[in-house]
């Protein structure tokens, strides 16, 4: 995991395609992403959507970092619970009585 320091009032650009989420370990960050503003501090995170530039902006010494977004295991089952049962429809032996 790569991580990143700004001294305070340090100013970094980022540029990014896709979703990332930016975890910030220590001090506190404000985040300016498509118009909204956001202030992350030590111990949370944060997730920007990408396809335009963020601006972070250290209020006071911070280390981040930024990494791609995980994916919680529940969303993953959601998507995937109906297309199981019906496959298991289509493939379950139907008795007759």
């Amino acid at each position: 995991m790569k991580t990143t320091m700004l001294h305070c009032q340090g100013l970094l650009a980022l540029e990014y395609a896709g979703p990332v989420e930016l975890r910030c370990i220590a001090g506190a960050l404000w985040i300016t992403e498509h118009g909204c503003d956001l202030i992350v501090r030590a111990g949370e995170r944060c997730r920007l959507q990408g396809g335009d530039k963020a601006l972070v902006q250290a209020l006071r010494p911070s280390h981040f970092s930024i990494e791609a977004p995980q994916s919680p295991p529940l969303r993953w089952l959601a998507r995937w619970l109906p297309r199981l049962r019906r496959i298991g429809r289509r493939t379950a032996p139907r008795y007759a009585y």
